[in-house]
């Protein structure tokens, strides 16, 4: 089943279970069940959050550590363009545990969507070598995230990874999937919307009952976004040639994730919604 023939399934059951208002139903008979169901979800996001502030506190520690490299800041070097980008991801994970704490699901994922992204256009700088899309960058253009797809297509095609080959994956198909699932949200889609929607009262998620519980259910991919940052700063300093602070930052991801073997990056797909 391809992914949009996914979301229009979900859109559909989703709808479903609204026509039936069963939560309404619960509500009528079970009045305080929202707000009380709310601060548990929100209790529970409180403490998700705490293992990602301490990762979002060591990758500032280690980005930090690149402007020593820098002289100029007006430098329009590869170092100096990822330095910057870095600065407004880490800017954005703060954003986004502000927003967290409240249950702002759907600017959650807006924002999770502009982080990926912006470690894809560093991923991009490190492996145009001929830094042709660093120069357009540099004067202004906008790189679209399709040139990212492609040049990290080409980079893990040529590592020959076994999973890839053997099960003829294309990484460029998997990545755009990505890219469109949290486009959803971005582009306001009915399927992303849905997530606004307050069961208990049948109307527009005003009080957030709803945002607390996908917030706390899509933090699987805020951990999944924070392991794509440490995977995007071990490739700066591997470009550095900078073995200790390479080891250093894969020393914090296996901590926080696991060995990063063929499986576990698999396992950061993200997946439509059941």
């Amino acid at each position: 089943m391809s992914l949009d023939e996914k979301i229009k399934q979900l859109i559909q059951d989703r709808v479903a279970k609204m026509r039936a208002h069963r939560g309404r139903k619960y509500f009528e008979q079970n009045p305080s069940y929202p707000q009380q169901q709310q601060g548990k979800d929100l209790q529970d996001i409180q403490e998700k959050l705490k293992g990602l502030e301490s990762i979002h506190f060591q990758i500032e520690e280690k980005v930090r550590k690149l402007k020593s490299l820098i002289p100029e800041i007006s430098e329009q070097t590869t170092l100096c363009a990822v330095y910057l980008i870095y600065g407004k991801v880490l800017q954005t994970w703060e954003a986004i545990f502000l927003l967290a704490r409240r249950g702002y699901n759907f600017e959650i994922m807006e924002l999770t969507r502009s982080i990926n992204e912006n470690l894809d256009l560093i991923h991009t700088f490190h492996l145009d070598k001929e830094q042709t899309h660093l120069k357009k960058w540099f004067e202004g253009e906008i790189i679209t995230n399709r040139v990212a797809r492609r040049l990290s297509d080409e980079f893990i095609k040529k590592g020959s990874i076994k999973s890839v080959e053997e099960h003829g994956l294309s990484p460029y198909s998997m990545a755009t999937d990505v890219y469109r699932g949290f486009s959803k949200y971005t582009h306001c889609s009915y399927a992303a919307l849905l997530d606004s929607v307050d069961v208990f009262n049948e109307d527009f998620d005003w009080n957030r009952y709803g945002g607390a519980h996908y917030t706390l259910r899509n933090m699987e991919a805020l951990k999944n976004a924070m392991v794509t940052t440490l995977i995007a700063l071990k490739m700066t300093y591997m470009e550095l040639k900078d073995p200790e602070s390479y080891k250093e930052v894969d020393n914090i991801l296996v901590e926080f994730a696991g060995p990063m073997d063929e499986q576990s990056l698999k396992d950061l797909i993200p997946r439509v919604k059941e």
